[in-house]
């Protein structure tokens, strides 16, 4: 159905937005519990810290496992790191796929099997009509369970 699907990934401050503010929220609530300052200021540094990782990882691409690029071409699902070495992957069904926002988790099929996540959003997407094929793709095209029969 589909030729070939080329998603190019760029930083977002929205989405780096949504990720930041459940951890900032989580540092004010601790702050205004009664406790040792060195605890809340121990767990304040632990939230800010994993706030960090997350937003490089997905909202500013700026992490070696950040997911630069996906590609589909003949039913082979290809993603590229900060390195551009193309992985060939499998889209897992836990995957999530609305039309604003997708959480794609993916497998790769050499032997060690990696996880990878990439989120979507129409902010951090270069071509909009690239997401939405890659969302038409991941929700009807031919599931694993029918290539099997084939």
């Amino acid at each position: 159905m589909f030729d070939l699907i080329k998603l190019e990934l760029k930083p977002s401050f929205f989405l780096s937005t949504i990720i930041a503010l459940p951890c900032l929220s989580a540092i004010v609530i601790v702050g205004t519990r009664d406790a040792p300052t060195i605890s809340i200021l121990l767990v304040s540094l632990i939230l800010l810290g994993i706030s960090f990782y997350y937003v490089n990882l997905f909202g500013l691409l700026g992490s070696k496992k950040s997911i630069k690029h996906i590609s589909l071409s003949k039913q082979v699902l290809k993603v590229y790191g900060l390195n551009k070495k193309p992985i060939i992957v499998n889209l897992l069904n836990s995957s999530f796929i609305s039309p604003w926002l997708c959480i794609l988790q993916f497998t790769s099929t050499d032997i060690s099997s990696n996880r990878y996540t990439v989120i979507l959003c129409r902010q951090n997407i270069k071509s909009q009509s690239e997401f939405r094929r890659l969302r038409v793709w991941s929700k009807y095209g031919i599931s694993p369970s029918e290539v099997e029969i084939l």
